[in-house]
């Protein structure tokens, strides 16, 4: 099952649990505004219930949980626990206000505002912190004792009291409709002429709960591009400029650099954006730095946690000393985890004193940026394991193609000679005799054949003598149709290249050969600069997908798709008026296509 975009989540997870609550919750409150009067009350009573068998809930399974393994640096607790004290308030005046008081709409959107802004702050934050933190099978235990304690759970609400809540014989927390203060008067306390004082003290905090939630928006927003662009397996260099770009607007800082952490003790730029019209604190050009003893940089690396500094930067490496003659007056610098290790970190560097949730808020880019990392490194890996593997089987055709030639082919070849050199030295009357060395000779000449033609297919020797292009024409003359050849080869390839170009080439052809009523086909081959182009065009009246012919061309059963994903290669197939046509695409260098 998949919750909340988290793969393969188990729907007793507290994560689920918690999530389902909100749906249902904000169900509720969206009938609120459109409830009639009559029905108001009883909505009310639902929503409160609701909320305060799921604070509690929190209170008793989600903040422990957090408490016990999520880093301090990484979530605010004083954050989470007073929009529950806020909400618990608002829910207490709106039992307190009568539904058909001016002021019962003002506490409503209040509360919507409010409930709204906390639900997707945990579903964006805090679930995700989770995810990474805790233990699955805590999850679910958890998520099993929240949806217990909800089942059983009464929510009470009395006159003395205000709200409460019942568990068994427990009663877990009140929340009174009075005595917030020293005499202070509270919103929605019943004044001494029957009426209910109107909250503006939560009308005017609307105000500041919008803008909050509307940078929550902005947030999220920013968060889901990045998720596509990781989800969508974009280039690295492409997923840093996004990162570094959304930190830097939404934390309204004017710099922001991810470096990688290299093993000679240096680190590299990878990504690097600054506010328009702020100089350029860190130019990306330079290719690598040292890490300086008693920088922010040698500090993450060792530690893995965040790090700041508040003022001017005074370490001695080249950045530092570049720091401190510019107006940069902070600095905070996040980690990113890959595999367990620190992979390297992202910086925001600012003019002026960062708030003191920007690692937090960092954090979530952070998780997305080492999931990007994590899959550019395993995909580089599995390519890698391919391409050893076919290079390994290409090796080893070619192996065996030198040890027929230079073995069983020139032993069979002195046999063949002497049965000769035997037949001539037959006498006339050995007619009989004669015949029978001349057939076991023919016989032997059709081995030979044969022979050729296996060695040929495992690993023709004229691509290591005479190159490539010797190689394809020497392939096309043996097509049965015929193939116009087209080829250039602006470089060098090295020998595993460039027996795996020779090879996919031959496949793509014999997959073009499987077409129906094909009478004609033109084979281009480019080598350039960076990326070798493959090219086959046939006047077929019908198309097979490249990608699931499974054609072998005498180089044994591997599927041309595989050969070229191995090499980081790509295939388009097109069907036009004209015929059909395949091309390929094979990088000469990692990253690119």
């Amino acid at each position: 099952m998949t919750c909340l975009g988290l793969a393969d989540s188990d729907d007793r997870s507290l994560i689920c649990v918690l999530s389902r609550d909100h749906e249902r919750i904000m169900g509720l409150l969206m009938r609120l505004p459109a409830a009639r009067e009559a029905g108001r009350r009883r909505v009310v009573d639902q929503v409160t219930g609701e909320l305060i068998r799921h604070a509690v809930a929190e209170d008793m399974y989600l903040y422990p949980a957090i408490h016990a393994s999520v880093p301090d640096w990484a979530i605010d607790m004083a954050k989470e626990t007073g929009a529950h004290t806020r909400i618990e308030r608002l829910l207490a005046t709106l039992a307190a206000t009568d539904t058909a008081d001016v002021a019962f709409d003002a506490l409503v959107t209040d509360l919507l505002w409010e409930v709204d802004g906390e639900i997707m702050h945990e579903e964006m934050d805090v679930f995700p912190l989770l995810t990474m933190c805790v233990d699955p099978q805590m999850l679910i235990d958890l998520g099993e004792q929240v949806q217990a304690f909800k089942t059983t759970a009464v929510v009470e609400k009395t006159p003395d009291t205000g709200l409460s809540i019942r568990y068994g014989e427990r009663v877990l927390q009140r929340w009174g409709l009075s005595g917030h203060g020293d005499g202070e008067a509270t919103a929605g306390t019943p004044r001494e002429d029957g009426t209910v004082q109107t909250p503006v003290a939560s009308v005017v905090s609307a105000n500041a709960v919008r803008a909050e939630f509307d940078r929550a928006l902005r947030e999220q927003a920013a968060f889901r591009r990045i998720a596509v662009l990781v989800a969508r397996g974009g280039p690295l260099p492409q997923v840093f400029a996004a990162v570094v770009g959304q930190i830097g607007r939404l934390l309204d800082t004017d710099c922001v650099i991810i470096n990688r952490f290299e093993s000679d003790h240096t680190t590299t730029v990878v990504g690097h954006w600054t506010r328009p019209g702020r100089p350029n604190f860190v130019p990306p050009a330079v290719p690598s730095r040292r890490i300086a003893d008693g920088s922010v940089a040698a500090a993450v690396a060792r530690s893995g946690r965040p790090g700041r500094i508040n003022g001017h930067v005074d370490t001695e490496s080249e950045v530092g000393v570049r720091l401190r003659d510019g107006p940069v007056t902070s600095l905070v610098a996040c980690p990113i985890m890959v595999k367990g290790r620190v992979w390297g970190t992202t910086v925001s560097l600012g003019c002026g004193p960062q708030p003191a949730n920007t690692e937090a808020r960092m954090l979530q880019f952070m998780v997305l940026t080492s999931a990007a990392i994590t899959n550019a490194e395993t995909d580089a890996e599995l390519r890698a394991s391919r391409a050893r593997v076919l290079n390994a089987a290409d090796a080893a055709r070619s192996r065996i193609e030198r040890d027929l030639h230079n073995r069983l082919q020139q032993r069979l070849i002195c046999l063949s000679l002497e049965l000769r050199s035997a037949q001539d030295a037959l006498t006339p009357e050995q007619d009989a005799l004669k015949g029978q060395l001349a057939r076991t000779a023919q016989a032997l000449t059709n081995v030979l054949q044969d022979l050729w033609s296996i060695s040929r297919g495992l690993h023709p020797a004229i691509l290591s003598r005479g190159g490539l292009k010797a190689a394809l024409k020497s392939l096309v003359r043996r097509c049965p149709i015929p193939v116009e050849l087209h080829v250039h080869v602006g470089r060098p390839l090295a020998e595993p290249l460039k027996v795996a170009v020779y090879y996919i080439t031959c496949e793509a052809l014999s997959a073009a050969l499987a077409h129906t009523d094909v009478s004609a086909i033109r084979l281009d081959l480019l080598v350039g600069k960076h990326t070798v182009r493959v090219l086959i065009h046939d006047d077929g009246a019908m198309a097979t997908s490249a990608t699931d012919a499974d054609v072998d061309c005498e180089t044994g059963p591997i599927n041309l798709g595989d050969r070229v994903e191995a090499l980081g290669g790509k295939i388009w197939t097109t069907r036009e008026s004209e015929g059909n046509r395949l091309l390929i695409t094979i990088p000469l260098y990692p990253g690119t296509a």
